[in-house]
């Protein structure tokens, strides 16, 4: 008799997609029907001039300040929470200008809290914007982390920009390309996955977290923390400079699946990825899980994380070199990923010789 292997999910990490959507779908509350705002497929944006757009965001880093704690390490967990706020002003054009971080700690300690908001200070000169206030708080009983001072973090952002500036989701045909921005690995997403495949602490293979692993250039935990790009000056000055782009999307939690949000917008197309450049984390991710007796399907892994990709944007196809130039010489990797299809509705996805439907 053949036993049937587990298969490991995001889902049954704890991080329950559908519900999740369900749980963020404010319109029955009427949320989307503010005065005032100006929806795209990313944000409601504040109109506060005759042209003028604004638009306050927040997000945290999720439980990747777990392998932080672990590792005791803390100087860069900040970068990541300035990314996904950034990255994600990033997605209309925006230029960010105002950031306030809230650190929920065990107890203040000043030597974490400096590596901390260093952490921070670097994340916003990449992207861009000044760091004009915060708020520390001691929560003893709100944190439950690792180690002995657990901690979390979240962050607001204030980001703008003039109407013509904007990227809108909008007008996008078949034929139109995809090109994605490089990832640093993980970014910060799916770690409840991740943590539960590779760190014997949370259930996972691993016992040393600072193990050297085959195909890896850092020691384990650390190719973990490796910290997200952010792409938001860049994609702000490419935007400005040629207005090229139609769409962009920030590939975080739900990764290509998410681009769904474009059809809401663009009736009767359908999108196709076609080029996945992983970093080695990704391959030792899947390779744990076997090793483990169970197993992440590639189609899991599509569905999860950024499999090389942080950052995408939709560009006319004549437009697409120009694009990758642009990039390139500002010190992204890019590479054209996919593109633009008339098949309504539909996310498809080529991957080791595969075809996945995603939607």
């Amino acid at each position: 008799m053949t036993r049937k292997i587990q298969e490991l999910t995001y889902s049954k990490s704890g991080v329950d997609r559908k519900a999740r959507a369900k749980a963020k779908d404010f319109s029955v509350f009427g949320r989307t029907m503010a005065v005032g705002t100006f929806h795209t497929p990313y944000l409601n944006l504040v109109k506060s001039g005759d042209i003028h757009y604004s638009a306050l965001l927040a997000d945290g880093v999720g439980t990747k300040v777990l392998l932080a704690q672990l590792a005791d390490r803390h100087d860069t967990i900040g970068i990541d929470g300035v990314a996904m706020v950034a990255n994600d002003a990033a997605r209309c054009g925006l230029d960010c200008r105002l950031l306030v971080d809230i650190i929920d700690i065990h107890h203040s300690d000043k030597a974490l809290i400096s590596a901390l908001v260093a952490g921070i200070e670097k994340g916003a000169k990449q992207a861009g914007c000044a760091v004009v206030g915060g708020e520390t708080a001691d929560v003893p009983s709100l944190v439950n982390g690792y180690g002995k001072n657990p901690y979390n973090l979240n962050f607001s952002l204030y980001a703008e920009a003039d109407k013509e500036e904007l990227i809108l989701g909008t007008g996008l045909q078949p034929g139109d390309a995809i090109i994605g921005l490089e990832s640093s690995g993980l970014h910060s997403n799916g770690f409840s996955l991740v943590r539960q495949v590779l760190f014997s602490e949370w259930g996972g293979y691993y016992k040393d977290p600072f193990t050297k692993v085959d195909g890896l250039d850092l020691p384990l935990v650390q190719e973990c923390l490796a910290p997200t790009k952010i792409y938001a000056k860049t994609v702000r000055a490419f935007q400005k400079a040629t207005g090229l782009a139609k769409a962009a999307v920030h590939i975080t939690g739900d990764a290509y699946p998410k681009f769904d949000k474009l059809f809401a917008f663009n009736k009767g197309i359908g999108l196709e990825f076609d080029n996945f450049e992983p970093q080695p984390i990704f391959d030792v991710l899947q390779a744990t899980a076997r090793k483990m007796g169970k197993v992440i399907t590639d189609e899991e892994m599509l569905r999860t994380f950024n499999m090389g990709w942080g950052f995408a944007l939709v560009v006319p196809a004549e437009g697409a070199e120009g694009a990758m130039d642009f990039f390139t010489n500002n010190g992204f990797a890019c590479e054209r990923i996919g593109a633009v299809t008339s098949k309504a509705g539909r996310i498809e996805a080529k991957y080791k010789d595969r075809k996945f439907n995603l939607v």
